[in-house]
């Protein structure tokens, strides 16, 4: 029994110190000056599908912290106007995660952002950009966020925008694949620690 206790301590202390080593960091550091500490996660894919894609950062500044939300739309080149394609987040957008649990996590984009255009002439298709946009988070919602699993996401957003920033507010959810729940926790943990 005794050797038995030991080899299970063993390997929890293993796959405790192989996940903190998994962690992948643009920034790490301490301000030598204000003391104030700055993390910024290497982004992950949260979602994949046919046409769209989600990746994301966890963000610490000093006491605040943040996900950063990039999004990606593909779709097929007509030649006309796309401007019914365009897609933005705005500011006050809800990010939604749904957890194993059936508890919601709610957050609100701290900011307004539209999609960049980028044709792809050889393959007939375009993809609609959103980059960085930014949800700001509660130390105790990253700690929700930590102790279960995400199953869904509700991503809340704008479609067919214009020169008035007219256009139709809708959602799109997306169903979290187990390695993307697992990545999800994994940039919580390389921010807040265990």
């Amino acid at each position: 029994m005794y050797m038995k206790n030991k080899i299970l301590l063993a390997l929890t202390l293993a796959s405790t110190l192989s996940f903190g080593q998994n962690c992948k960091y643009e920034k790490n550091e301490t301000d030598k000056f204000t003391k104030k500490k700055v993390v910024i996660t290497k982004s992950e894919k949260v979602f994949y599908t046919l046409n769209t894609s989600g990746f994301y950062t966890v963000k610490q500044d000093g006491e605040n912290y943040y996900i950063e939300f990039d999004y990606l739309v593909q779709t097929s080149f007509s030649g006309t106007s796309n401007a019914d394609k365009n897609i933005s987040i705005k500011q006050n957008d809800q990010l939604m995660f749904l957890l194993e649990n059936d508890e919601v996590v709610t957050l609100m984009s701290s900011n307004t952002v539209q999609t960049e255009m980028k044709p792809n002439m050889a393959s007939q298709l375009v993809n609609w950009e959103l980059n960085d946009v930014t949800y700001p988070i509660t130390l105790e919602q990253l700690k929700t966020l930590q102790s279960a699993k995400t199953k869904t996401l509700r991503i809340y957003r704008t479609i067919g925008y214009d020169a008035q920033n007219i256009g139709q507010q809708d959602y799109m959810d997306v169903d979290i694949k187990k390695a993307s729940q697992d990545d999800i926790q994994k940039l919580i943990n390389c921010v807040i620690g265990l």
